[in-house]
């Protein structure tokens, strides 16, 4: 669980990602603050091909956490069979504690369902892959993921935080019984060189300082908290783990009690062995693919059909309605443009009316700004109004609304 173990083993070589072209990558998406300090994910869509489904991958490896241990690697495999993927990074250790993280990552979850719209992914099939520490945070997830407070000021935090889908590596699932039954790992034991990320505060609501916590009850009742195989019930989402039997940092037997358990809540749940392996091994990148595997087989809906997206002849925007769920090349002139910060969105319509039935409106999150600026373009509203475009992307509707949601600045061509 060495942070240096884990993001070793994920830097993978140049060959594993030669198939394919890259993800785009929208970098350092602020999804929270605390203490003043910003939150951020990058977000990786795929250039075609595009799912609507999302994976969250957690950026940790011994609850160390930044922005270097994003590694492509890992967010290939995803992108590449049409999966969004958000590479979260948590506030790390030995800075922040594993509650503390553990309300980093409820955080993330929230603003991404809350944003799904403007990933274009199904806000209620959001998988969670990450190993290590990761894999015990991905678990936690799913496990004590909560509903959301429907009285928060911030509408993020009335989203839910759970997931539908967990596949993990080699994760922590139980600091009181970790590789034997009784065996204390409270960043003691085996984890005796990883005490800082359970170096338990609490705020002294009179002097507004933050106090170590040192009775032992306490202590070991904050330790069953964070263990994810005591959260286990019997609307968990389906869980894979794969383990090495060899692994002396994270006992094999931390994956096969949890495993035990969720089947017996009646979760399905299913655990892979790599014989002779350790803390990682030549070749996961391989597996990845299986966890890739689990999520096609448990976020795609039977009904989907695989999505393709052709080179197919470009359509007029009054065909647009006809072809709801298409990926399409359109176009189009734009008659109307509004920039409305409140959504914080841009509208490109295809109508001087936006009620028009014939309308196609061309969306533009605020998220994209920096890409459009990057190519020149700025005040997206004034500058497209008038011209005609080529606009590539995903036909949906939204109330009686038949819209494009732009994920990239390159869906959009100017014609003339």
């Amino acid at each position: 669980m060495n942070r240096f173990v884990v993001l070793a083993f994920l830097a993978f070589s140049a060959g594993a990602l030669a198939d394919g072209p890259p993800p785009s990558r929208q970098q350092d998406v602020i999804y929270g603050r605390k203490f003043g300090t910003a939150l951020t994910l990058d977000v990786f869509r795929p250039v075609k091909d595009a799912n609507g489904l999302g994976v969250i991958f957690v950026v940790s490896g011994g609850w160390f956490s930044n922005h270097d241990g994003i590694n492509l690697g890992f967010v290939k495999p995803f992108t590449d069979r049409g999966y969004t993927v958000f590479a979260v990074v948590h506030g790390s250790q030995p800075k922040f504690t594993i509650p503390e993280v553990l309300s980093d990552m409820n955080r993330a979850v929230r603003f991404i369902r809350y944003h799904s719209k403007d990933y274009a992914i199904d806000p209620d099939r959001l998988g969670i892959c990450g190993a290590s520490a990761g894999g015990h945070l991905s678990l936690m997830q799913g496990t004590a993921g909560d509903k959301g407070n429907p009285s928060a000021p911030d509408p993020v935090d009335r989203e839910s935080s759970r997931v539908a889908a967990v596949a993990c590596f080699f994760p922590p699932t139980d600091f009181l019984n970790y590789g034997k039954t009784g065996e204390d790992a409270i960043g003691r034991g085996i984890l005796k060189d990883f005490a800082a990320p359970f170096d338990f505060q609490e705020i002294d609501p009179k002097t507004k300082k933050f106090n170590d916590v040192t009775d032992e009850a306490k202590i070991v009742e904050m330790g069953r908290k964070i263990s994810p195989i005591n959260h286990v019930s019997s609307d968990d989402p389906p869980t894979l783990i794969i383990h090495g039997d060899a692994d002396k940092l994270v006992p094999i037997q931390q994956a096969e009690i949890i495993v035990e358990k969720l089947k017996a809540a009646g979760v399905e749940a299913k655990l892979i062995v790599k014989p002779g392996a350790a803390h990682g091994w030549a070749g996961l990148d391989k597996d990845i693919q299986t966890l890739a595997d689990w999520f096609d087989a448990h976020l795609k809906k039977k009904t989907d059909e695989p999505e393709k997206i052709k080179a197919a002849a470009i359509i007029r925007s009054d065909q647009a309605k006809d072809l709801v769920g298409e990926q399409v090349t359109v176009e189009t002139t734009i008659q109307a443009s509004k920039d409305s910060e409140k959504r914080r969105e841009i509208y490109l319509d295809s109508e001087t009316s936006y009620d028009d039935a014939k309308n196609l409106a061309v969306v533009i999150s605020y998220n994209l700004l920096d890409q459009f600026k990057k190519a020149g373009v700025e005040h997206l509203a004034a500058y497209y109004k008038g011209k005609k475009l080529q606009v590539t992307g995903q036909v949906v509707k939204e109330g009686a609304q038949v819209r494009i949601r732009i994920q990239d600045a390159g869906q959009i061509k100017v014609i003339e």
